[in-house]
């Protein structure tokens, strides 16, 4: 099957792919204020970490239409993650994984040295047996 270029439309696609890098480039990662007079940039996304009245802990803001908009709670806020790494159904929590990760390569050494040992072909012709 032939695949045929439509010129206007790659050239279209294009366009858009570029105004849409150039748009995050404008925005940027979200910025953190702990005060709505810390929003300052209208041009830019603001996580909200305050507690003052009108505004949400934990909400993304956008500046639209001459106020300070909620878009909701942001992702690095809105989900529950599991700390003790042995729970069902959550996301394991980064910090832990990687905590537990580390533990892992300090012992790695000395549970190598302990376990050391040669494993022959009449060992695994045994293991299949059992």
């Amino acid at each position: 099957m032939k695949h045929y270029l439509d010129l206007p439309g790659l050239t279209f696609f294009y366009n858009q792919i570029k105004q849409r890098f150039a748009l995050k480039a404008d925005i940027g990662a979200p910025l953190i204020a702990k005060k709505h007079s810390e929003m300052t940039n209208q041009k830019k996304i603001y996580v909200y970490t305050g507690s003052e009245d009108g505004y949400t802990n934990g909400n993304w803001y956008y500046y639209d239409s001459g106020q300070w908009v909620s878009g909701g709670v942001y992702n690095a806020v809105a989900v529950e993650t599991d700390k003790s790494l042995g729970l069902e159904n959550l996301p394991a929590d980064s910090k832990a994984t990687g905590d537990a990760i580390a533990g892992l390569r300090a012992e790695m050494p000395e549970l190598i040295e302990a376990n050391h040992k040669m494993i022959t072909s009449e060992d695994v012709i045994n293991m299949w047996a059992e």
